[in-house]
């Protein structure tokens, strides 16, 4: 059939190709020109609307589609024919490209538009799919269906933050952006179904929707999604280089998301416990590391042909290590297209890997070295600001809302791209101890992402990431320590935090500022200050751990980490007056956290800090309780746990006073025959035997075991302990025959537990 039996389509199919160019819409036309080939004016104007759009004169392309469908729905008698849903396609793909060069229209107009076009072309194919008898007319609009939905999807990720260069910080839990990529991954899926279905699995279209499908999987927020996208991005890069060789720039964009969904699943893993294998761990980061440096590779050997073309969604963006594992992202700048600016971003993803493996120096290495070349890449761009200005003028065609110039866009990409890196590169000075170099590193990421708001861009800074970029420095100045100006960026972040972020997003983050506010204000002695600031802190992330307002309980604080929280706000209550009852009950929290997370009293300086709680605790409970009994058996237990860490430290002479001042409060309030009598005996033994005093060690643990014996019984297992320590007293006095004795007696209740399951 000629191109005039299939209108519009067959035009396409002459200049750029239609699926639809065996299709017979109706009696043949009359010639326009003399030739074999038939023409109608809407064959014609979807040619030129084709040109129009090739050339990116996106207002001439539109009012040209617009013309051609009116006349072919004219023509055709309805508006749910698939040549109808080609023309609303290509219209939709026009207004897609209008959203692209324009960040400011990305949820305006064209965005509007072109899912209007994109949702109308797929019901038409869908209604035609059930209706069409034919075989080959069906695969064709199967395939048309399959654009669609693979197109809209890319529309639906288009303009959020995340998509762009470096991204916002803070945008991943926005509710219109999580609806969005929910759509985006429902079309895509349905996208790659269709063309599965088709036996297109081996097609570029499908290699690139698995690609944006493992992307918006690496993005979603939380760890649930990411064994997806290491799934469907080790598929892609697979597949693009089976299709296009391992050089070709989207094989490498793939490998390069790949390695980043490698270090992402390391990240979950490291942050979901310790149950989960190191070695598991250990390999993800191992192939996070070969694919970027894979990567690395081929574009130092073809830096020229290795740039991949803008996406969409190929960006995910810098989000700030948390725990969540999850350490810090990139993305690239849509607006470049320098094979440089595209190795320097993979050179970041490397250096996050060794960040994250925790070798500094070749972070900071490969940091600097992409700093460099997103530096020249800024310097690029603003050299070639003045044409891309006149472009973007003269397309704007009048339409108020696209007077966003090239040049504030390209500024604005590579500003931030250069301001990201210098934080990441502060953020691993720091961690390496050189907050000097650090702090200069962060004043330069605020240099560069303050001219991005100077310049007029429509960037906030909660979604720049502001915030954390001054938390990082204030932490810098306080280990310095500068705690003037470690307070004063501290204050920024909180008056940030408190207008612009949402309290479920961020709750985390203010806790974290107030409880190293409330430390530096101890250190100062404005002790009001410290428990006013530790105060809230405690407050968020007790709603964090309950659940509460709707948060994620999931960013709470270790034990540790709490009793450190407890501590530095008993250390300020203890410095006001009237609160010592406050300041007792924050020890009892802080040491009850700190003992659970650290049974084996292994670290010296926990031990010491746990010490120094209880004897805090042991003169505020001497002043605060008041009935004498209540008082003598609270005083008399924190002595017994004050031994129990003199003797761990290394002190038993000042443990043995403990232990011997509580044996005497406990035989008077519980007689002799009572374990914890016994228990505290077994103590006294093992601490004469530390210095020396055998035969005093015999004469504890031989009571010990007289008690416990009468109360346990001969034959119970847990007397095999005490046996031992006999055994070893009677050793050191020389007295073999017992000695033997007692070991074997050990023996023989050790053999007896094993019996019954209890050894």
């Amino acid at each position: 059939e000629s191109a005039g039996d299939a209108g519009p389509a067959a035009a396409a199919a002459a200049s750029g190709g239609s699926r639809f160019s065996f299709w017979r819409v109706g009696p043949r036309p009359a010639k326009l020109a003399s030739g074999d080939v038939h023409f109608t004016r809407e064959d014609l104007l979807f040619r030129q609307a084709n040109v129009h759009a090739k050339r990116s004169e996106h207002a001439s392309a539109i009012a040209r589609y617009e013309e051609a469908r009116t006349l072919t729905v004219g023509r055709l008698g309805t508006s749910d024919h698939v040549i109808v849903a080609d023309i609303l396609h290509n219209l939709g793909n026009v207004y897609r490209d209008r959203m692209a060069a324009c960040r400011r229209l990305a949820r305006g107009v064209p965005r509007a538009e072109a899912v209007k076009c994109y949702e109308v072309s797929i019901r038409i194919c869908r209604k035609a799919l059930e209706e069409e008898p034919d075989d080959r007319r069906k695969a064709a609009v199967a395939e048309q269906l399959a654009e669609s939905l693979h197109h809209l999807a890319d529309v639906y990720v288009s303009g959020t933050t995340e998509g762009e260069a470096g991204g916002g910080a803070d945008d991943g839990d926005d509710p219109e952006r999580l609806e969005d990529d929910a759509r985006a991954v429902d079309r895509l899926k349905e996208s790659l179904a269709i063309r599965y279905s088709l036996g297109l699995e081996g097609s570029p279209e499908a290699a690139s929707a698995l690609h944006r499908l493992g992307v918006l999987y690496l993005r979603s927020p939380g760890d649930r999604r990411i064994p997806e996208a290491v799934d469907a991005l080790g598929r892609a890069a697979s597949a693009r280089r089976l299709l296009y060789g391992p050089d070709h720039p989207e094989a490498v964009e793939s490998l390069y998301f790949k390695g980043r969904a490698h270090r992402a699943n390391a990240a979950a893993m490291s942050s979901s416990g310790s149950g989960r294998d190191p070695s598991a761990v250990r390999r993800e980061l191992d192939a996070a590391r070969e694919a970027c440096e894979e990567a690395v590779e081929i574009l130092r050997s073809s830096p020229s042909s290795s740039s991949p073309s803008p996406s969409p969604i190929s960006n995910v963006e810098f989000a700030e290590s948390s725990s969540s594992g999850a350490s810090p992202n990139s993305g690239k700048p849509r607006s470049s297209t320098a094979a440089r600016s595209w190795l320097g971003e993979v050179l970041c993803e490397l250096a996050s890997v060794h960040e994250t493996e925790g070798r500094l120096d070749e972070a900071s290495a490969k940091y600097e070295e992409s700093l460099v070349l997103f530096q020249e890449q800024l310097e690029e761009e603003l050299a070639a600001n003045a044409g891309e200005e006149e472009a973007v003028r003269q397309e704007g065609e009048g339409e108020e809302e696209v007077v966003e110039f090239a040049e504030n866009h390209s500024r604005t990409e590579a500003n931030i791209w250069v301001g990201k890196l210098h934080h990441r590169l502060g953020r691993v000075r720091a961690t390496s101890n050189r907050h000097a170099e650090a702090i200069s590193s962060f004043e330069a990421s605020l240099s560069h992402l303050g001219a991005v708001q100077d310049a007029g861009a429509d960037r906030s800074e909660e979604a720049l990431g502001v915030a954390a970029i001054r938390r990082d420095m204030a932490d810098a100045y306080a280990n310095i320590p500068d705690y003037d100006k470690a307070l004063g960026l501290y204050d920024l972040c909180v008056d940030s935090i408190r207008k612009s972020y949402s309290s479920a997003a961020n709750g985390g983050e203010l806790a974290y500022i107030l409880r190293r506010m409330g430390r530096i204000r101890n250190e100062l002695r404005d002790y009001k200050a410290a428990a006013r600031c530790l105060r809230e802190s405690v407050r968020i992330y007790d709603a964090r751990e309950d659940g509460e307002n709707g948060e994620d309980n999931g960013e709470v604080l270790g034990s540790i980490q709490r009793g450190e929280l407890y501590y530095d706000l008993a250390t300020a209550y203890c410095r006001l007056p009237d609160h010592e009852e406050e300041a007792l009950d924050q020890f009892r929290l802080a040491v009850s956290h700190k003992e659970g997370s650290s049974p084996t009293n292994s670290d010296v300086e926990e031990n010491k800090l746990i010490l120094h709680c209880y004897e805090t605790m042991l003169r505020l409970t001497r002043k605060v309780i008041h009935d004498p009994d209540e008082r003598d058996e609270e005083v008399h237990d924190i002595l017994h746990r004050i031994g129990n860490l003199r003797a761990a430290l290394g002190e038993p002479r000042i443990a043995l006073r403990c232990f011997l001042d509580v044996l005497a409060f406990q035989r008077r309030i519980n007689g002799d025959g009572n374990l914890g009598v016994a228990d505290l005996l077994f103590n006294i033994g093992n601490t004469y035997a530390t210095v020396g005093k055998y035969g005093r060690a015999y004469e504890c643990h031989a009571e010990c075991h007289e008690i416990s014996s009468s109360v346990l019984g001969e034959d119970n297992v847990e007397l095999a302990e005490n046996l031992f320590c006999l055994a070893n007293a009677s050793y050191r006095l020389a007295e073999y025959d017992e000695a033997l004795r007692w070991y074997d007696h050990a023996l023989e209740l050790y053999a007896r537990g094993e019996g019954k399951g209890e050894g």
